[in-house]
C-alpha cells in the first residue's frame, strides 16, 4: 500500500507540475514528462497474459500467446521473463531479459526441443521478435536517463492534447537512431511512438487510449498496434494483469528459464 500511495503522489505531483508548464511551451519540463510516462509504463511488477497477432504484408495472419513476468523499475533493475503458451511449436519457449548496472540488457533464449539456454547477441536484439514487428529491444524497459530528450511541438492525437518529444539514445546499443513520442498532457501515458533508423521511419506503435486499465495508480495500455515496413502490422492485446509487490530474484535466472513453466514462473506452483 505504501508503494502505491508513493507512486500516486509522485505521478500527481508530476502531472500538476507539467500542466502548469503547458501554458508556456517554452518552459515545458520535457524531462519530467518523459520521467512520469516511463515510470507509468515500466515502474510496476506484474504477471500479464498477452496475445500477439501479426499480418506480414497481406500474407497469412498468425498469433502467438505468452505469459509475461516483469519485475519493474520500482523493484530495482528491470527484469522480464516471457514464456510462450501458444502455438504448440512455440509452447514453453522462454525469453529472459536482465537489465545491468550500466542500464544495458542481457538477453537469453530457452528452446525446449534443444533443452538449452543460449545468449542473444546485441545484433539479434534488433531483429524481429518471432516474426512480429516487435524487436527484443521493444520488450526492454526504458530509463529516462538513457535518452536525450527534446520537445518538438504540441499536437492532438486520439482527440487528446499531446506533447511531441524526440528521444535520442545515449551511451547504449539501441537499434534506433531516435524515437519520437506523443505524450498525453493529462495522464502519464504515451499514445504513439515512431522509431527511426538511417534517418527513415522504421515502424510505429499506437496505444489505444480507449483500452487503458487503471490499477494501483498506473494507467496500463492493454491494446496497441505496431505498423512495420512493407505493410506489416502486429497487434498486442493484454487480457489479464496481476500487479505484484515484488518477485524473488531467483525467478529471473538461466536455470529458472530452463526449468520453469507458466505456473512456476507466476509463482502458483512449485
Amino acid at each position: 500500500m505504501t508503494r502505491t500511495l508513493t507512486l500516486v503522489a509522485l505521478l500527481s505531483a508530476s502531472i500538476a507540475h507539467v500542466a502548469l508548464s503547458a501554458e508556456d511551451t517554452g518552459s515545458i519540463d520535457v524531462r519530467t514528462i518523459v520521467d512520469r510516462a516511463f515510470l507509468n509504463l515500466y515502474g510496476f511488477s506484474s504477471v500479464q497474459q498477452v496475445e500477439i497477432t501479426s499480418a506480414m504484408g497481406g500474407r497469412e495472419t498468425f498469433t502467438r500467446a505468452a505469459q509475461v513476468i516483469r519485475a519493474g523499475a520500482t523493484q530495482g533493475l528491470n527484469k522480464m521473463l516471457v514464456r510462450f503458451t501458444d502455438p504448440p511449436d512455440l509452447r514453453g519457449v522462454g525469453i529472459l531479459l536482465l537489465e545491468q548496472d550500466n542500464f544495458q540488457y542481457n538477453a537469453f533464449l530457452y528452446q525446449p526441443l534443444l533443452k538449452k539456454v543460449r545468449r542473444v547477441s546485441v545484433y539479434q536484439r534488433h531483429d524481429r521478435f518471432f516474426g512480429t514487428d516487435l524487436a527484443f529491444e521493444d520488450l526492454e524497459s526504458k530509463r529516462p536517463s538513457q535518452w536525450r530528450v527534446r520537445w518538438l511541438r504540441n499536437e492532438t492525437r486520439q482527440a487528446r492534447n499531446c506533447w511531441v518529444i524526440e528521444l535520442v539514445p545515449e551511451d547504449f546499443p539501441s537499434g534506433y537512431e531516435r524515437i519520437v513520442g506523443w505524450f498525453d498532457q493529462q495522464h502519464p501515458i504515451v499514445l504513439r511512438f515512431e522509431f527511426f533508423r538511417h534517418r527513415e521511419r522504421l515502424k510505429s506503435v499506437d496505444f489505444d487510449s480507449g483500452a487503458l486499465v487503471e490499477q494501483e495508480g498506473y494507467w496500463i495500455p492493454t491494446q496497441f498496434t505496431f505498423d512495420g515496413p512493407g505493410g506489416s502490422q502486429t497487434r498486442v492485446t493484454v487480457s489479464q494483469i496481476d500487479i505484484r509487490d515484488s518477485f524473488p530474484s531467483s525467478r529471473f535466472t538461466s536455470s529458472s528459464l530452463e526449468r520453469g513453466s507458466v505456473k512456476r514462473d507466476a509463482g502458483v506452483a512449485k
